[in-house]
Parts: C-alpha cells; sequence; structure tokens
C-alpha cells in the first residue's frame, strides 16, 4: 500500500482539527483563497482549501512528512493520530509480570474486556442520573456509542474510543455565571466521568476518602465504576493500570484535559472501600412525584391520620410507595382515592428497605 494510498480518506476537517490541535495557527490574512496555511513557529504547511482540487493529497502528504519530522513520528502514526482527531480516547496499558513480549494471558483479556465494558455502561448510567449505587443497571446504551480501538503495538494497551464527535449537533446551555455555551455531547461527559473517577483513586491522590463517601459519584465514582474497576485485578494483586485520555479538540469552551493516571494496590483497595460504602449507605433522594393513591389505612386509633400507598412511575417502572398522612393531607388522600383523582407528593423517599417510603411529606396536592 503506498502512502498516497493512505491518505483516501482524510477530510479537510480532519487535518485542519489536528494542526489545531497541535497549536498550529492558521493564517486568517492570507489572500489566497485557494489555500489554507497553518504556522507554528518557524515552519508553514499549505494545504488546498478544497478536497476535490487535484493537488490535494500531494500537498496532504507533504503536510504529514512535515509533521513526522517535527514530531519525530512515524508517517502512518500521523495519519492515525489525524484520522481520530474527532473521536476522544481513553488508553489503559497493563502494567507488570502478567505482560510478557506485549502479551497477555486470553483470560485476563477476556476479563480486562468486560470490566472496561462494564466501567463505561456504568459511568454513562451515573452520569445520566448520578447515584452512589444502582442495584441494577438500566441499560446499557451508551456502549454503543464506544468502540474497541486497535492495541498498541510495543507494548499492551487497551484503546477506547467514542464515535465520531459532532461540535455542531449540540444544544446550547447557560452556564452558572449566565454564560451561553453549546453543551458537549453525553460521550465526552462519560469519558470526564471516567477520568474523574481515576483521579479519585489515584496511587498518589490526596484526596481523603470521606470527601468521596459524600458526594464523590456526584461527578466521579460510584459503586458500579468501582466494582468495574476491582475487576481489572482479579488475576494478580501485582498488576499496575496506567490510563491516558486524549479529547477531541473540537468544542469551544469545554476544558480540556491530556493527563496520565496509573493505579495500584492502594487505588484497588480504594475502590473496594467506595463500592462498600455505597452500598451500604441509606438510599435517601428528596422527591416530587405524582400517581394515584392505590390504598388507605386507618390508625386504629385516631381516624385522621394513616398510612396512604400511592401507585408511581419510578425509573420507568411502576412502583407502590406508602407514606404517612394525617390531618387535611389524609382526608385529601381518602378522597383521592374514592374520586380516583392524581395527586403530587413531595418529601423525601427512603429505599433503603424492601417496602419504599417518603418521609417528612412537605407537600400533598389533589390534581383535579
Amino acid at each position: 500500500m503506498s502512502d498516497l494510498t493512505l491518505l483516501e480518506d482524510i477530510s479537510l476537517n480532519q487535518i485542519k482539527d489536528y494542526l489545531i490541535k497541535e497549536e498550529w495557527i492558521i493564517d486568517s490574512e492570507y489572500k489566497n483563497k485557494n489555500l489554507v496555511v497553518f504556522n507554528k513557529e518557524n515552519y508553514t504547511i499549505t494545504i488546498p482549501s478544497q478536497e476535490n482540487f487535484k493537488d490535494y493529497k500531494v500537498r496532504l502528504y507533504e503536510a504529514i512528512k512535515t509533521l513526522s519530522y517535527l514530531n519525530n513520528q512515524g508517517f502512518q502514526d500521523i495519519i492515525k493520530e489525524i484520522k481520530t482527531v474527532q473521536y476522544d480516547k481513553l488508553s489503559f496499558r497493563i502494567i507488570g509480570d502478567i505482560v510478557e513480549d506485549g502479551k497477555i494471558p486470553l483470560s485476563y483479556a477476556s476479563k480486562y474486556v468486560h470490566a472496561l465494558y462494564n466501567l463505561i455502561v456504568a459511568a454513562g448510567s451515573n452520569e445520566e442520573d448520578p447515584k452512589p449505587y444502582f442495584q441494577r443497571l438500566p441499560n446499557d446504551k451508551f456502549s454503543q456509542n464506544f468502540k474497541f480501538a486497535q492495541t498498541e503495538v510495543g507494548s499492551f494497551i487497551f484503546n477506547i474510543e467514542t464515535v465520531k464527535l459532532d461540535p455542531t449537533n449540540n444544544p446550547n446551555i447557560v452556564d452558572e455565571d449566565g454564560t451561553i455555551k453549546t453543551d458537549v455531547p453525553i460521550e465526552r461527559k462519560i469519558v470526564k466521568r471516567v477520568v474523574n473517577g481515576l483521579r479519585q483513586i489515584e496511587k498518589d491522590t490526596s484526596i481523603n476518602l470521606e470527601q468521596i463517601y459524600d458526594n464523590g459519584y456526584k461527578s466521579g465514582l460510584n459503586a458500579n465504576m468501582c466494582d468495574a474497576i476491582l475487576e481489572l485485578k482479579e488475576i494478580t494483586t501485582d498488576v499496575e493500570i496506567e490510563s491516558t485520555v486524549k479529547l477531541a479538540r473540537i468544542f469551544e469552551n469545554d476544558e480540556m484535559i491530556e493527563e496520565r493516571i496509573v493505579l495500584n494496590n492502594r487505588s484497588f483497595n480504594m475502590a473496594e472501600s467506595i463500592s462498600k460504602a455505597y452500598k451500604e449507605r441509606p438510599e435517601i433522594e428528596p422527591i416530587k412525584i405524582t400517581g394515584q393513591v392505590f390504598e388507605v389505612t386507618v390508625d386504629k386509633f385516631d381516624n385522621t391520620t394513616g398510612d396512604v400507598t400511592i401507585e408511581v412511575t419510578y425509573d420507568k417502572k411502576s412502583r407502590n410507595i406508602r407514606t404517612h398522612l394525617d390531618g387535611v393531607n389524609f382526608r385529601n388522600a381518602c378522597d383521592a382515592l374514592k374520586d380516583r383523582f392524581d395527586i403530587s407528593i413531595e418529601g423525601t423517599l427512603n429505599k433503603s428497605k424492601s417496602r419504599w417510603t417518603i418521609d417528612n411529606v412537605k407537600k400533598f396536592k389533589v390534581l383535579k
């Protein structure tokens, strides 16, 4: 295969995005509109402004040769980076005696892939609806947006890439300071959550476990993500995992991260402690929900108070939740049962027992 053949599917946008990522500056004052000119230090790269120009491939070839020389990288390595510039990538490298001549046992490789799959699914679920622990993960829809990329030569590295990210297909959001900016896609948010989680337990972390127990799951690890990470050390206790991340530089106003994180035995012990703490934590959360009164049980000593069972839809599933009401709220609940009116209730949802309850009721309203 010739070098020119390797350039077949490199678009103009890809090479432009790559050069911008590498901090080349576009010459906006260049007068010839048939060319796009980039400068960096004392070097210049010139590319035709249209892919259908006859010299597009030749100029592209010359540009990659220049980049190969300046970056001290192989021609094909540069091409690979250009083709993935619109993708976010997480890399996981195995360090330890289990790696021999760039090879690992097949049984470990199978567990490794399964663990990374579980990590992405858990991170996606936690990004969509942050919780300390899902007894059962909602679904694996997020895994469809990630690809298992080619491992790298010379070491055993697993690469996970997002699907192609489109900076033009995301809604605007208002930041805390009132600034309007373009939101980033869920794939980028999942990658960042994984990185934030790994930061929480990296081998040299200064983060206190108590800090993580409090609300670390809101931006980083929850119990399910910890369990996936723990799968990585099932074969041997001597393994270290080195993770790196590369983000596509195609979203304005989004914080860029590009770093190396190493997990060791201390990291795995922290993950185990976090997982255990989150699983033992009472599942309590504020809630405001609508439903129908399913059953009323009057207190045998006071007919103005009693237990009310409400049928609601929670996480797309039908559930019966019990609450205790008195006075006007209890009378309204009885009327709602008789007339089959919907109700609205606001309080604290307690999911720590088999029968869920709503405690500390703040508001109860019949929706007529």
